[in-house]
C-alpha cells in the first residue's frame, strides 16, 4: 500500500507498507487491519491483541452495524491509507482526547396500597414512617411479602386491622378523640373495640415489645337500612396519653387496657373507665397508593393499555418512558444491551444509584415504582442487531401492539423496518437535540420506516425552514480514554421538553392507522414550530440484488418534469442513500436540468452548471445522509423506457465512477407508461433493471 507520508515524519511510516486485512468466515465483526513490518513503529491508536505483533490498526470508532451501513472495500483501503498518512505526520491522535491509555384535620396519613382490599390473604405491614412538615406523621404501608420491602428500615410499628358490620351514610359526624369516644361512635356496628383490642394484644398481635400502634378500622356504609355495602370508608388511629398530649408505646397502652406482661407470658387483669378514657387517639388520614389505572385517570390517558415495544433506554427514550410511567401508559417491553455509565446522568432519567447496571433492567425498575403495584414494565438486555437475540426479540415481540425505536441507530431503525415484527414508529433528535423527529409506520405496514426515512429526508432538502435542521453541536467530550467515548453537548432541557412532545404525540399513534412522519423545531425564543411531512405510498423496486425505494411522491415529481419539457427529453441527477449491509437504495430526490443542458425531442444531454454545488450542499444540508446517487432521464411519448445504446453506455460511465467508492451505478428512464430502474454493479458487470407502471408491484 502506497501511503502519502511527509518527508519529516512524526512517527516512522514508510511510503510503502505491507498490510493484512483478515475477515471473519462468519462475517460477525469488523475486519482486522495489521500492518506486516516487523519493525513497525509503536504509534497512537493501536488495538490490543493477544499479540504484540502484528501491530493491529484502530481504524474505527462505530460499531460493526453501523459501519456495514457504508463500508465498501474502497472505504477500507482508503481509510487504512489515511490512519497511516495521519499517523505519519503526528496528527491522528486528537488534541482533545487524554494520553493513550497503558492499561380531615389529621395526625397525619397512612398511605395504603392501592389494592389492598381485595388482596386476601396478604398481610399489611408499615414500611416507612416519617415526619412531615407541622409534625404530622406519614406512615407508608405495604404487604408483609413485597420483595422490595426493606425489612432492616422498617420502623417499630405494631398494626391490627378491623373491619365492622355496614352502617347507614351520615351516621358519624365528628372524630373520636379517646378510645370510650371510638367505641360509642362504632356501637351501631356492634363492634366492641376495646375487648377486640385487649384480645389480640393478650395473643401477641400488637406485642408490647412494639414501640408503636397502629390501629386500621374499615366501616362499610350503605345507602339505607336494607342496602348493601356501597363504599368502605377506612380510619387510622394512633394511640396516645390524652393527659400528657403524647404517644404512648404499646406497653403502656396494654398497661391502660388492663394488659400485663410477666415474663414472657401475658396476662389480663381488670381496667377502668378512667384508664380507657386517658387512652387518647389521634386520627390518621387513609389515603390510598396510586395505582397505574389512577395514573391513567389523572393524566386522562388514551389508548392506556397498549402494548410496548421500546428499543433503546438512552436519553430521549428513558425521558419518554418516565412520562409514560407517570401517566399509566401502556404495558412496556425495554430493550437495550448497554449499561448506565456515569456521563449518562447528564441527561438521562435515572439517577446515579442505578450506575452500571443494565439500562434496560434499571429503567423498567425505574418506571415500575411509579405506581404501588410496580407493573407493566419488562425489560430485555439485548441487542437488536445480534443474530444471538433475534430469537429471543421475536418471542417477545411478537406480544407487542407497538415496536417504538428511540435508540438513535439507523441501523436499529433498518433492521426493525425489515422485519417482521408489528408496526413500528422512530423518535429520534436532531444533531444539535433542538428538532424532535417523528416516523411511524402504517398500521398494515405498507409504509415502512426507512421508506419513511427517504421521505424526510426529502423534506430536509426541500423546505426552507429545515435549512438548520442537521446542524452538528459546538463540540463534544470525551468522557473517558477509548475512541468512541464521545458524547454531544446537548442541554438536558432539551430533551426534556422534547421528550414531553414525543410523549404527546406517541398517546395517539395507536388510534391512527395511517403513517405519519413529523418534525418539532425549537424556535430561537423558545416557542415549537411542528412540520407535518406529507407522506405517500412506496414502492420497493428489485433490481438484481437491490431494493429500490422510490416513493409516489417522487414519482410523481419526476411525471410533472418530464410533462414540463415535452415533446423534448429531460433530466436530472438522483441523490440518495445507499445502504450496503440490506442492499438497499433510498431514492431521496430527483433534481431538475441544469441550465447548461441540452433538451431536444431526440436527446438529451445534461449540463454541469452548479450541479456541483448542489449536491454538495444537499450533502452538507443532510448531514452526509444524502448524496449523489446517479442520473434520470425522460424519453418522449412514443418511446419506452427501455434504455438505448447511448443510455447503456451512460450507465456504464456512472457504473465506472461510482465503483471507486465501491457504489453502484443507478439510472431511471421516465416515460409515458411507466420508470425503467437500471443498476450496474461495476464496470465489468451486466447491468439489472425493472420497469415499474403505475398499478404494478
Amino acid at each position: 500500500m502506497e501511503i502519502e507520508a511527509p518527508q519529516k515524519k512524526v512517527h516512522a511510516i514508510q511510503p510503502v507498507e505491507q498490510v493484512a486485512f483478515v475477515f471473519s468466515g462468519d462475517d460477525d465483526r469488523i475486519p482486522h487491519v495489521f500492518a506486516l513490518r516487523e519493525d513497525f513503529p509503536e504509534v497512537p491508536h493501536l488495538n490490543m491483541h493477544i499479540c504484540e505483533w502484528p501491530r493491529m490498526l484502530c481504524l474505527y470508532e462505530e460499531s460493526k452495524p453501523e459501519l456495514c451501513l457504508r463500508m465498501t472495500p474502497a472505504l477500507l483501503i482508503r481509510d487504512t491509507r489515511m490512519w497511516m498518512t495521519l499517523n505519519a505526520c503526528g496528527k491522528l491522535h486528537q488534541p482533545d482526547q487524554p494520553l493513550e491509555p497503558l492499561l380531615v384535620d389529621t395526625s397525619g396519613f397512612a398511605i395504603l396500597p392501592s389494592e389492598w382490599r381485595k388482596a386476601s390473604g396478604r398481610d399489611l405491614t408499615i414500611a416507612a414512617a416519617s415526619k412531615t412538615y407541622g409534625g404530622k406523621i406519614a406512615l407508608r404501608l405495604s404487604f408483609s411479602d413485597d420483595p422490595d420491602l426493606d425489612q432492616d428500615e422498617k420502623p417499630d410499628f405494631a398494626l391490627l386491622c378491623y373491619q365492622t358490620r355496614p352502617i347507614v351514610q351520615g351516621r358519624i359526624r365528628r372524630m373520636p378523640a379517646t378510645l370510650p369516644d371510638l367505641q360509642e361512635i362504632l356501637s351501631p356496628t356492634g363492634f366492641d373495640i376495646t375487648s377486640q383490642l385487649r384480645a389480640d394484644i393478650l395473643d401477641g398481635l400488637a406485642s408490647p415489645s412494639k414501640k408503636h400502634l397502629l390501629i386500621l378500622i374499615t366501616v362499610p356504609l350503605a345507602r339505607d337500612e336494607q342496602g348493601e355495602a356501597e363504599a368502605y370508608h377506612t380510619w387510622g388511629f394512633l394511640p396516645g396519653d390524652r393527659l400528657k398530649q403524647q404517644a404512648i408505646t404499646c406497653a403502656e397502652l396494654s398497661e391502660l387496657l388492663g394488659v400485663t406482661a410477666e415474663g414472657a407470658r401475658l396476662l389480663s387483669s381488670g381496667y377502668s373507665d378512667d384508664k380507657l378514657g386517658a387512652i387518647g387517639l389521634d386520627t390518621v388520614r387513609v389515603i390510598e397508593g396510586v395505582s397505574r389505572s389512577a395514573l391513567a385517570a389523572y393524566n386522562d390517558t388514551k389508548n392506556s393499555n397498549v402494548r410496548i415495544a421500546a428499543i433503546g433506554c438512552g436519553a430521549l427514550g428513558s425521558q419518554l418512558i418516565s412520562h409514560a410511567a407517570r401517566m399509566g401508559f401502556g404495558n412496556w417491553i425495554l430493550i437495550d444491551h448497554d449499561l448506565l455509565l456515569p456521563h449518562n446522568l447528564a441527561r438521562h432519567a435515572l439517577t446515579y444509584p442505578y450506575v452500571g447496571h443494565s439500562k434496560a433492567a434499571a429503567m423498567a425498575h425505574h418506571a415500575s415504582q411509579q405506581s404501588d403495584k410496580r407493573d407493566g414494565f419488562s425489560s430485555l438486555s439485548e441487542d437488536v442487531i445480534s443474530p444471538d437475540s433475534h430469537e429471543k426479540l421475536n418471542q417477545n415481540l411478537a406480544k407487542a401492539d407497538l415496536v417504538l425505536d428511540m435508540s438513535a441507530s439507523v441501523a436499529v431503525s433498518r433492521s426493525t423496518s425489515l422485519s417482521d415484527w408489528p408496526r413500528a414508529a422512530s423518535f429520534f433528535l436532531s444533531p444539535s437535540g433542538s428538532d424532535l423527529v417523528l416516523l411511524a409506520e402504517s398500521a398494515d405496514r405498507s409504509l415502512r420506516l426507512t421508506s419513511l426515512e427517504a421521505q424526510y429526508f426529502r423534506a430536509v432538502v426541500r423546505q426552507e425552514a429545515l435549512g438548520q435542521h442537521m446542524r452538528q453541536p459546538v463540540g463534544s467530550i470525551r468522557y473517558s480514554r477509548s475512541c468512541g467515548d464521545i458524547s454531544s453537548r446537548i442541554p438536558h432541557w432539551k430533551i426534556a421538553a422534547m421528550s414531553g412532545i414525543a410523549m404527546g404525540s406517541l398517546e395517539g399513534i395507536p388510534s391512527s392507522p395511517e403513517a405519519i412522519a413529523r418534525i418539532w423545531s425549537l424556535q430561537q425564543n423558545g416557542s415549537i414550530a411542528c412540520t407535518e411531512i406529507e407522506v405517500a405510498p412506496c414502492n420497493i423496486i428489485k433490481v438484481g440484488l437491490w431494493s429500490i425505494h422510490l416513493d409516489q411522491g417522487l414519482l410523481n415529481h419526476i411525471t410533472r418534469m418530464r410533462a414540463d419539457k415535452l415533446p423534448s427529453e429531460t433530466g436530472g441527477i438522483l441523490v440518495g442513500s445507499i445502504d450496503f449491509g440490506n442492499s438497499e437504495i433510498l431514492v431521496v430526490d430527483a433534481l431538475s436540468a441544469p441550465e447548461d443542458s441540452e433538451e431536444w425531442p431526440t436527446h438529451f444531454i445534461r449540463g454541469t452548471s452548479s450541479q456541483l454545488e448542489r449536491a454538495n450542499a444537499i450533502s452538507e444540508r443532510t448531514a452526509g445522509n444524502v448524496s449523489y446517487l446517479g442520473e434520470w432521464h425522460s424519453h418522449p411519448n412514443g418511446c419506452g423506457s427501455t434504455a438505448s445504446g447511448d443510455d447503456i453506455r451512460l450507465l456504464q460511465f456512472l457504473s465506472s465512477g461510482m465503483s471507486r467508492d465501491g457504489a453502484p451505478g443507478v439510472m431511471a428512464i421516465m416515460a409515458a407508461e411507466g420508470i425503467s430502474i437500471y443498476v450496474q454493479d461495476g464496470p465489468e458487470a451486466q447491468p439489472n433493471f425493472t420497469t415499474y407502471k403505475p398499478g404494478n408491484a
